[in-house]
């Protein structure tokens, strides 16, 4: 059976009986591959946003007076899809047994068959933790108070005890005499399977133990992943090559640390191997483009650029969708940019723009074409490729013209009528923001401008924004921003 589609089955078994599904999908946990995992985290991710929406909604009618969301039904199927993403996941990280407590792995045959309540569970997961347990000592008696809550936990219960489950006795429950899942035998063949088991589990230990350092120690976490970059590079599929990457970029991006030179380094070589030895895929392609500008920031151009350009034409030579084609070209002509080949960057974007683009697509390519023309010392051509993808019919987001639009009067040609009429326009739709997005937009106007030479422009528009408001709300490592525009512009600028 493909993978999608016993997915998708399997999500249709956890809306009827949660602890069955479990059961099945740890029994079939090699079905759980790179693109049952992407789709489970777009799935996550769907529902997610669908929730923060209702939120959001919620919050915005409250304060009004007014009644919340009407739509809980779909925002509980929402939560109940979240869950199945996690214990999916979860499967697939413990490679069909995630870890659990002795104490609940002792009770969980009890809670599946009745025999223990599944309200308890919360005990049993402490049992390890003396900290955990006196916490739930604590917590314990509100939470079990409130029948809902006693409900919902009895429910989270039963797949907390499917989860748990000691092998031995799934197996026994599914009728399998011996646990082929796990390479049992004395053949080369086991052995070579025991093996890559003992493998993916010192692999799944090193992400684990990332996890757990977390953001509150960087390095550390860093450590883990670059140990399992190590661990994954002995199985000859991608799956977890990918996934040490994947949790790289999102330590990278949420850690507010940079990764040392040799990770980058280790990364990028990663990539392009997998690409090197055929591997394709969107999560393939998004961790090129990712590493783009990790790469520069880190001052690693002059030593990795040729070697993400190579795996970027690579991807480009396959079939993909085109909004995968379009971030791809966009990153690969910027790496060709940087490594001074105009021509190759120019080639790439031109054959990107023969694509049926959207307006916003449309945009991303227009603002590397106009920085690669830019460098090639044709402003007028620069500044034509922005104005085009500006002038369409359809329109892109307003965030997304809004920067477009102030790299074209940045970059616009002394010699060229017509800069007036852009500023005009930047603020119209600037104005229509409203409030703080408009001030910081002015404010980003106003110091680009004054980088470039253009004080005069800069004064009226930066006296236009509200620095008192943008001086509140920014976070204190921009604060520099204001002080930069107040001190280049030589007078106080009123912020009141």
């Amino acid at each position: 059976m493909d993978q999608m589609q016993w997915l998708r089955n399997l999500y249709q078994l956890w809306q009827q009986n949660k602890a069955q599904a479990v059961l099945q999908a740890r029994l079939d946990f090699r079905m759980i591959d790179q693109r049952v995992l992407a789709c489970v985290v777009q799935w996550s991710q769907s529902a997610g946003a669908y929730i923060d929406l209702h939120e959001e909604v919620d919050i915005w009618a409250g304060s009004l007076g007014l009644g919340g969301s009407p739509n809980y039904g779909m925002q509980s199927e929402s939560y109940d899809l979240v869950f199945f993403c996690q214990v999916i996941v979860s499967i697939a990280r413990g490679q069909g047994d995630p870890p659990a407590s002795q104490a609940l792995q002792a009770r969980a045959l009890d809670i599946l068959q009745g025999r223990f309540p599944a309200f308890k569970v919360l005990e049993l997961c402490t049992a390890d933790d003396p900290r955990l347990q006196a916490l739930l000592g604590m917590v314990g008696p509100f939470i079990m108070s409130d029948p809902t809550m006693q409900s919902v936990i009895g429910q989270t219960g039963i797949v907390v005890a499917a989860l748990a489950l000691p092998r031995a006795q799934l197996l026994k429950l599914a009728g399998v005499k011996g646990d082929v899942s796990r390479g049992a035998g004395t053949s080369k063949k086991a052995r070579r399977e025991a093996a890559a088991q003992n493998a993916r589990k010192a692999f799944s230990e090193s992400i684990t133990a990332a996890e757990k350092a977390g953001t509150h120690d960087f390095r550390k976490a860093e450590h883990w992943l670059l140990k399992a970059l190590g661990q994954a590079a002995q199985s000859p599929e991608p799956d977890d090559d990918i996934l040490a990457l994947q949790h790289l970029i999102a330590l990278f991006s949420r850690g507010g640390a940079t990764l040392e030179p040799e990770t980058v380094r280790r990364c990028v070589r990663t990539v392009a191997g997998l690409v090197r030895q055929g591997h394709r895929g969107t999560a393939v392609s998004n961790i090129v483009c990712v590493f783009d500008p990790i790469v520069a920031a880190g001052g690693l151009s002059q030593e990795l650029d040729s070697t993400l350009a190579e795996a970027g034409d690579k991807l480009l030579e396959g079939d993909m969708e085109k909004a995968e084609r379009v971030g791809l070209t966009a990153s690969n002509a910027t790496v060709w940019l940087r490594l001074g080949r105009t021509d190759s960057a120019l080639a790439r974007l031109e054959e990107c723009k023969k694509l049926s683009l959207t307006a916003s697509e449309g945009l991303e390519i227009a603002r590397v074409e106009a920085k690669v023309r830019w460098v090639n010392q044709d402003r007028d051509g620069a500044a034509d490729a922005l104005i085009a993808a500006l002038s369409g019919k359809k329109k892109a987001e307003p965030v997304e013209r809004l920067t477009a639009m102030e790299q074209l009067i940045l970059l616009w040609p002394d010699t060229k009528d017509g800069k007036e009429g852009w500023l005009e326009q930047f603020e119209e739709e600037l104005n229509a923001t409203g409030g703080l997005a408009r001030d910081l937009g002015l404010v980003s106007l106003a110091t680009a401008l004054i980088k470039s030479g253009d004080k005069e422009r800069a004064l009226p528009i930066a006296k236009r924004a509200n620095l008192k408001t943008v001086r509140d709300a920014v976070p204190p490592h921009l604060i520099h921003l204001l002080d930069e525009l107040e001190e280049q512009l030589g007078e106080v600028v009123d912020t009141v």
